[in-house]
């Protein structure tokens, strides 16, 4: 039986539900609003980012811009992973037991609990993750992979890719596999895998197509986001210490363990998954030690992570490792409500541990944009708005939905006003803005302007508590970025 049992439609059922609540009320995180005003934009492709999630957002947002619509690809996407992730495991291991605790543990990981909010890597883990399935169909399946299978691998991988760069570490993982079990080259056709490469080619060919266009520019501004820096030690330990604590600690730490262990094990669909799992992590190890990769970048691991969690613990209905398992996911299960709460709530009482922590908490990052930006809509009263960051000029953008006329020079803002710049300068009165939560950003530029003249403190308050100080300034005649 390949559909999800009772309990485990109840459990995702009900997870589902809680983040669909807490995505209706969470405001948007100023990176959702950049992806929100990309999707007002609609283009082949990005300074930044491929355009897939901008797409999914403009088609989720046809009739409301409210945060849940913006987010609503998200929560759709986490259910059909659930589903996938139960049909994978019980095709590799055939075992309803162990396909509901990759499931329940896959829902369970901070990381993918915190999946509501939309991201290039919300599409990018789906597609990933269908791909890794796929996959799997072709080397283990009971009759030869026929030319529907690679069809839907090169769909897959192509929408991935559409999604987010890091995909083509897919192929990593496949080649690995091989590596590892010679005798399922032999279901590998040379005509299948150009197939799905063509496929995947062409569904890609719009990233292709404006990079060319624009001078690859956003192929090298990824490989320098992702590689420059100098180097230390530090940055790998930083890296390691977000992934422990995106897997929910115990979880995670098992599954790395898990990992090792199947790796040498003779066992080919546990090799299968630890191929594509381990490798990530090790790569973005690699990347890390130049730059500390962000917590997010090797997030499809966490996929074929959860099954091989689930099954080193439930494989052999030992007592001590199903204690182990509940353990865990109630740990786990913990946290993420904590996390929930929190970002509505913000019942976690920083302030009274460290008061600095209340301008690093991530979930405040939501919060103060919308009075911000009706305060700043008075102060200019007409006036352009002048921004050097592009999270908050979007998050200015989303609140006034895009009824007040600002000038950015970040990302993709700069595509959309090269007339701008064949104006300048601006003459008359224009608003410019920066703003400090534990870091300062947007910082004032005075060189921009002939003349800057009266400022405007404001503070973004939650629970009592300063989340953010903004200074507004009126300037005159703006020279340019």
């Amino acid at each position: 039986m390949l559909t999800l049992s009772k309990k485990t439609w109840i459990f995702v059922g009900v997870i589902t539900l809680i983040r669909s609540v807490i995505s209706f009320y969470l405001p948007l995180h100023p990176d959702e609003c950049y992806y929100w005003l990309l999707s007002r934009h609609l283009a082949l492709s990005y300074f930044d980012h491929p355009p897939l999630v901008a797409y999914l957002i403009r088609l989720t947002t046809i009739f409301s811009d409210q945060q849940f619509f913006v987010r609503l690809t998200a929560i759709v996407l986490s259910v059909l992973l659930s589903f996938l992730i139960y049909r994978l495991t019980l095709f590799l291991f055939n075992s309803a037991d162990i396909a509901s605790g990759s499931v329940i543990i896959l829902n369970l990981y901070p990381l993918t609990a915190s999946g509501i909010i939309i991201t290039p890597d919300t599409p990018a883990f789906f597609f990933f993750a269908l791909a890794v399935y796929l996959f799997a169909r072709i080397v283990f399946g009971q009759s030869p992979p026929k030319n529907h299978h690679w069809i839907y691998l090169g769909i897959s991988l192509g929408l991935g890719l559409l999604s987010k760069y890091t995909t083509i570490l897919f192929f990593a993982g496949m080649f690995i596999f091989l590596g590892l079990d010679r005798r399922a080259i032999a279901r590998i056709s040379v005509r299948g895998i150009l197939l799905a490469l063509s496929l995947a080619l062409v569904i890609f060919s719009p990233v292709i197509i404006w990079n060319w266009q624009n001078g690859w520019i956003s192929f090298a501004y990824q490989w320098r986001h992702g590689t420059s820096g100098t180097g230390h030690w530090l940055n790998l330990l930083t890296f390691w210490a977000g992934q422990v604590g995106a897997g929910g600690i115990f979880l995670f730490l098992i599954g790395i363990v898990a990992s090792i262990i199947f790796l040498f094990s003779k066992n080919k669909p546990k090799q299968f998954l630890v191929a594509q799992s381990l490798p990530i992590f090790i790569f973005f190890s690699i990347v890390s030690y130049k730059k500390s990769a962000e917590v997010n970048w090797p997030s499809p691991a966490f996929f074929t992570l959860a099954i091989i969690t689930a099954v080193f613990l439930l494989e052999k209905n030992q007592p001590p490792k199903k204690l182990l398992f509940w353990f865990s996911n109630g740990f786990c299960a913990l946290l993420v409500l904590i996390i929930y709460w929190h970002s509505v709530l913000g019942i976690i009482p920083l302030a009274k541990i460290n008061p600095t922590w209340v301008l690093m908490d991530p979930t405040n990052r939501c919060y103060g944009w919308s009075d911000f930006t009706k305060e700043l809509s008075r102060i200019a009263n007409g006036a352009p708005i002048i921004s050097t960051e592009h999270q908050s000029a979007a998050s200015i953008l989303y609140h006034s939905r895009q009824k007040l006329t600002l000038y950015c020079s970040s990302n993709n803002f700069v595509f959309w006003q090269k007339n701008l710049l064949k104006s300048l300068p601006l003459p008359g009165r224009v608003i410019t803005y920066e703003y400090f939560t534990d870091v300062s950003a947007g910082n004032l530029k005075p060189e921009m302007f002939d003349r800057v003249n009266k400022k405007w403190e404001l503070l973004s308050w939650r629970n009592n508590q300063i989340i953010r100080r903004y200074n507004i300034y009126e300037c005159w005649n703006f020279r340019g970025f």
